[in-house]
């Protein structure tokens, strides 16, 4: 049995000291693309907020639609595998109170319905597989708008 251990301890250390290097923990390359009504986004902040507590976050930003997400993990584009809620955000400005009550410091009204800027609030929750790749975003236009 000690002989066992003697084994899988070393192993076990480095498993982790590789998944999780001198950078952080390893991520795998995400991108897709964000539609707000049936139209690519532009000027939105996309954002992945980890379900299990000390993963990091994962960001990115929409122009023309698309999105590639960064942790900050060695400068690297990427996130962590695991399970994750999403919200969005309009560029210019990051006044939470101002999200939630619809209106975005100076842009006037959010594109899409304040709920999805609120991690609180937001339906949208994705996956990222070992493999990584696209996931893409579709989320309805602000409420009273033409579809």
């Amino acid at each position: 049995m000690k002989s066992l251990l003697k084994c899988i301890v070393p192993v076990a250390l480095m498993a982790v000291a590789i998944g999780c290097g001198p950078g952080g923990p390893a991520t795998v390359p995400v991108t897709g693309k964000i539609t707000i009504g049936g139209q690519p986004a532009n000027n939105v902040s996309i954002s992945f907020i980890p379900e299990t507590a000390g993963a990091p976050t994962a960001s990115g930003t929409a122009n023309n639609g698309t999105y590639t997400l960064y942790t900050g993990v060695d400068g690297k584009p990427g996130a962590v595998v695991g399970k994750y809620k999403v919200t969005l955000a309009a560029q210019g400005g990051s006044d939470e109170a101002a999200y939630r009550s619809g209106k975005a410091p100076g842009t006037g009204s959010l594109p899409f319905p304040a709920e999805y800027a609120d991690p609180t609030k937001t339906p949208l929750t994705k996956e990222v597989t070992a493999s990584g790749g696209a996931i893409d975003i579709e989320v309805p236009g602000p409420a009273g708008a033409a579809p």
